[in-house]
């Protein structure tokens, strides 16, 4: 708070005899010594003063306190090829139209192994798409901002989340060209989106607006 709440103002002060009472805003007795038509200007603009600023302090405290602003869901929807676009380009975005043709597929293929209920064995997935694919795929993809794989005591035997669950059933049900097709062929005017920040809204990027995609990861 500035200066002006924080600091009391003295009042004048006068050496002659003649004394005036007068009560300021808080019903307090001033004791006052009155020369001339100076000083009794004097006095009372630092009788308004003490009056406008606690006015005006108490008024600010009076206004009720903002409450913070929490995350709430937008009406613009994208398409769930939107959605996709917007989770590839978050979990795997720097293939720059030629990691894509190697990521996609083999995302597919981890995707397949891993049941669509249930625990998957880490054997199987190594099985599907090689070992140093399959464990680079489960550090990705257990990380809590993508939170597709859930797991107990160890991501050997997980399983997929709800959103690793939907991207499951999406990718299953398009060809490899497709998907690839979805993450390179984005013209320059596409607003990405991402978990914790939307930006396809009417006025583009609005502070806690979130997409309604179900790839992102469930928070509480």
């Amino acid at each position: 708070m500035s200066d002006f709440f924080n600091t009391a103002a003295s009042p004048p002060t006068s050496s002659l005899s003649y004394v005036d009472e007068v009560r300021d805003e808080n019903g307090t007795t001033l004791r006052i010594t009155l020369t001339d038509a100076a000083e009794v200007e004097a006095w009372y603009a630092w009788l308004l003063e003490r009056m406008c600023r606690n006015a005006l302090l108490t008024k600010m405290l009076e206004q009720p306190p903002r409450s913070p602003q929490t995350p709430r869901e937008i009406t613009v929807l994208k398409t769930l090829d939107d959605n996709f676009r917007d989770w590839e380009s978050y979990a795997f975005g720097f293939g720059y139209g030629t990691g894509e043709i190697h990521i996609i597929p083999a995302i597919k293929q981890f995707l397949t192994a891993c049941p669509d209920d249930g625990v998957y064995d880490y054997t199987i997935l190594e099985k599907a798409v090689g070992p140093t694919a399959a464990w680079l795929f489960v550090n990705v993809l257990a990380q809590h901002r993508v939170g597709m794989i859930g797991y107990g005591t160890s991501p050997r035997f997980g399983w997929l989340n709800e959103n690793g669950k939907a991207l499951r059933a999406f990718v299953l049900d398009k060809t490899d060209d497709y998907l690839i097709g979805l993450a390179t062929n984005c013209n320059e005017d596409y607003a990405h989106c991402y978990p914790d920040a939307c930006n396809c809204g009417p006025k583009g990027y609005e502070v806690g607006k979130v997409c309604i995609n179900p790839f992102w990861p469930q928070r509480s």
